[in-house]
């Protein structure tokens, strides 16, 4: 495939009219890639430093992947995920091959719609009311989430952070789906500065980029952790709840009826009224 789009001739583009038709089109996205690939991680010691060899590798295998999945193209922050699995991985082919099976970026983007209705579902589930509040403000697609999962919170942590982070999803523990419920703990811990200053969409997506490299990892890994138990030990978890995280599934539970207080009896006499009173105290403390 990296063959292909460094050969092509000129007599091959003109037999060539979808690409010539597209051309234009690629020559954009070119355009993007460079540009992304050249601010890539370049204070990391792999990128570092003019006329970067591991630089050129990323871009080509990017510009490979182009060729790879035609339609789709090159999109922005493709360069983001794909630099961390290149330091690790230090071979163009292994790379390659790991970005295309791991990507979150398609042409229709439907991937993307579910794991947001999903994100929503568990978010209402472990906090109805900011889950309430956020469809109060305009905020209920949880679109300022977009970022987070399209490229693993790439721009969110930091570079050894983020390493930590994939390996830690990458086991498929504690459960499925667990950057979701990292989403959750991210919001969980954001939720007072939202509500109490009231903010709306606008603010909520200034708020979010906002915290890029400010984010606690180990915090948000303990709270994630602790809200998949909540979950997990409930009785009451909704059967859609268990697909999202492959939990076992339960017989359906039906919450118990709250009890209503139990009210002092009262009378006009102060006297009468205070012995009463005595004497249901006693009979609850009994």
């Amino acid at each position: 495939m990296k063959l292909q789009w460094k050969s092509f001739s000129a007599d091959q583009e003109s037999r060539f009219s979808a690409l010539r038709d597209r051309k234009s089109l690629i020559g954009m996205a070119l355009k993007f890639l460079k540009k992304d690939v050249s601010r890539t991680d370049r204070t990391h010691p792999f990128f570092e430093g003019e006329n970067n060899t591991n630089v050129q590798m990323l871009q080509e295998i990017l510009m490979t992947y182009c060729m790879y999945n035609f339609d789709l193209g090159y999109v922005q922050g493709m360069s983001d995920l794909l630099s961390p699995i290149l330091v690790v991985m230090q071979d163009e082919v292994d790379a390659f091959w790991c970005f295309a099976g791991g990507s979150n970026f398609e042409l229709e983007q439907q991937g993307m719609k579910n794991q947001l209705q999903d994100l929503h579902r568990l978010l209402h589930f472990v906090d109805s009311q900011l889950c309430s509040y956020l469809e109060k403000h305009d905020s209920g697609n949880l679109y300022f989430a977009f970022r987070w999962l399209l490229i693993l919170f790439k721009r969110d942590f930091k570079f050894m952070e983020i390493m930590r982070l994939w390996e830690v999803l990458w086991t498929g523990l504690p459960c499925k789906n667990f950057h979701l419920l990292i989403c959750v703990a991210i919001l969980d811990s954001e939720k007072m500065t939202i509500m109490e200053n009231d903010y709306g969409l606008t603010e909520i997506l200034k708020h979010v980029n906002e915290m890029s490299y400010k984010i606690n990892l180990e915090e948000t890994l303990r709270k994630a952790e602790a809200i998949y138990f909540q979950i997990k030990n409930s009785k009451y978890r909704s059967d859609v709840v268990e697909t999202i995280l492959d939990l076992e599934h339960l017989p359906p539970q039906v919450p118990p009826p709250q009890k209503s207080e139990e009210s002092s009896p009262s009378d006009k006499n102060g006297i009468a009224m205070i012995s009463s009173q005595k004497s249901w105290r006693k009979h609850r403390y009994q």
